[in-house]
């Protein structure tokens, strides 16, 4: 069977020549890194000085080339320093050809790639002639699955960042954390066991969003991506991004195998960068932008709601007789006198100069809007009136109440500034109110 250039051409494919074809074990070792780990052969191998005299003793037991070719091949990079490579191994035996299953992971060093694991398994021989062996079915039998966890571990805690495996269940239950994922959340070995439902550990916003993700029906053909908020043991949540699949063991259980990164700073950056982009600088309150977004969501909703619109009166004689200064505190006041006297849900906005605009949701009566846009007069003027006595300042406000707001937001805005006008043009610190039915 012919390969394909690609195969060639990779260090998998170069590794295997150098010792089954070329029969040359220090080129062979020059591919390996000094603590590499071999799993599936007849002994356990944590170093490369070890792997050589294994080589040595299986070249003196065979010192003839070893024919082969690679089917399947497979390369899934991890992260910038580690890459997993597989690829089934068809070695050429008398008159038979032998398959085994190989996968060998290469971590990036300064000038090369080293590999630092490699793990073997033959589905049915019992032969130990050649160095690509697996321990003996026996051997399986009495272990159970402990060389494929083994091997899963091994590979988690050479990542230099977080890893996790956990089951393919509602409550995603853990089957392994490394070492980095437990010393960044904070837990010990003994509380993850007492308490194994990793869902317990994701932030309650999160938890729909990532089930939906990690259950959709395509995963089984490709990886998955996410960011979400882990539970830290003080406490506090850390912002990760997770990159993982869908696995499945010998022995048929389903896991979802991921490597973590801790983004916590990036996304609070993001958020950071995402307000002050919503929110005007000077009031703290969202701006023009922000507020024709929020206001144009909430058409879909079919409830009560009213529209203000706010201009103060006389505004420009405050900035003329005593500075800038003294305007930005009164429109730092007139934001934080609406803050005050709206409910959490209502939108908030300086629309521009000396201009706001309010959005009021799911209202119970018109007489309650009134009553609540008086107030609001009243206690501006009580303020900053007296403040500056000499300015006249007060507030004018137009007004719009609607039965159901599904009114498009351009058509609001016209009415409520036609409103506004109204009251400038008839002696201003007056309401105006347009209903809409």
């Amino acid at each position: 069977m012919e390969m394909k250039p690609y195969e060639i051409n990779t260090p998998f494919y170069k590794f295997l020549t150098s010792f089954l074809i070329e029969r040359n074990v220090e080129k062979t070792i020059s591919f390996l890194d000094k603590n590499v780990q071999c799993i599936g052969i007849e002994q356990e191998i944590n170093d490369r000085e070890t792997f050589r005299q294994f080589l040595k003793k299986e070249v003196i037991k065979c010192p003839n080339l070893i024919p082969f070719y690679i089917q399947n091949y497979k390369e899934n990079r991890l992260n910038n320093q580690i890459t997993c490579c597989f690829g089934e191994i068809m070695i050429e035996k008398k008159e038979s050809l032998q398959k085994v299953q190989m996968t060998i992971i290469f971590q990036k060093e300064q000038r090369s790639s080293k590999i630092v694991h490699i793990h073997y398994a033959v589905p049915t021989t019992e032969d130990g002639e050649y160095f690509i062996e697996r321990k003996k079915e026996q051997e399986k039998e009495e272990h159970g699955c402990t060389y494929e966890r083994k091997f899963l571990e091994q590979l988690l805690e050479m990542i230099p960042v977080g890893g996790l495996v956990t089951y393919r269940d509602q409550d995603f239950s853990l089957y392994y954390m490394n070492q980095e994922l437990i010393k960044e959340l904070g837990y010990t070995q003994e509380e993850l066991i007492r308490d194994p439902k990793m869902i317990h550990y994701i932030h309650n916003d999160d938890v729909k969003r990532v089930q939906q993700t990690m259950f959709s029906s395509d995963r089984n053909e490709e990886s998955y991506v996410l960011d979400y908020r882990l539970k830290k043991k003080d406490g506090s949540y850390v912002w990760i991004y997770e990159k993982g699949k869908q696995i499945q063991t010998e022995d048929g259980a389903q896991l979802f195998f991921s490597v973590i990164l801790d983004v916590s700073k990036t996304v609070e950056l993001k958020l950071k960068f995402e307000a002050e982009a919503s929110v005007d600088s000077l009031t703290g309150i969202y701006n023009r932008r922000k507020a024709m977004e929020l206001i144009k969501e909430q058409e879909i909703e079919k409830v009560p709601a009213a529209l203000l619109m706010i201009d103060i009166d006389n505004f420009k004689k405050v900035n003329d007789t005593y500075g800038h200064q003294h305007g930005d505190e009164v429109l730092r006041g007139l934001a934080n006198i609406l803050k005050k006297h709206t409910r959490k849900g209502d939108i908030v906005s300086r629309f521009g100069g000396d201009e706001f605009l309010v959005y009021l949701s799911d209202v119970t009566s018109q007489r309650v809007i009134y009553k609540r846009v008086e107030q609001l007069k009243q206690i501006f003027s009580e303020t900053y009136a007296k403040r500056y006595p000499d300015c006249e300042l007060g507030i004018s406000i137009g007004m719009i109440y609607m039965e159901d707001n599904q009114i498009p937001f351009h058509v609001l805005y016209t009415e409520v500034d036609k409103a506004l006008y109204h009251v400038k043009n008839n002696g201003k610190s007056g309401v105006h109110f347009i209903q809409y039915s």
